[in-house]
């Protein structure tokens, strides 16, 4: 719901729509796709629970994530540091790395578009479309 509340904000500051995308080859100007970290982390066999809030365990499986996210992803090592601080900025880094899945065409297609295009859908990364 905050997500949902946070793009109808930013579709008023900028005066116009942001649609929801549902194809990487009919990506317009602005639009938006749906992701959960939690998911894309799972998928890649991440760690993907206990990696939120101030304790040291939770500081470790930031490390070990941020770890992991860099060998995918070319990110600035001040960056990283800082997803190694703030569980916030390391799920924001797991959504680029949703995004480009999508763009990619790698993502779980819905079988029902009509049901999702009213319900939602969390686009994650199709095991079957890369090797691990």
């Amino acid at each position: 719901m905050a997500a949902l509340r946070l793009l109808g904000d930013v579709r008023e500051d900028l005066n116009q729509p942001i649609r929801l995308c549902w194809e990487p080859k009919t990506l317009t100007r602005t639009q938006a796709i749906e992701v959960y970290p939690a998911a894309t982390l799972k998928e890649r066999d991440f760690i993907h629970t206990g990696y939120k809030g101030s304790a040291a365990e939770a500081r470790v499986a930031r490390e070990s994530i941020s770890r992991k996210l860099s060998g995918e992803l070319k990110i600035d090592s001040a960056a990283l540091q800082q997803g190694r601080e703030s569980d916030h900025l390391l799920d924001a880094m797991i959504c680029v790395v949703a995004g480009f899945d999508f763009l990619d065409g790698k993502c779980l297609k819905p079988d029902n578009q009509s049901n999702v295009q009213r319900e939602g859908w969390i686009w994650v990364r199709d095991p079957n479309a890369v090797a691990k």
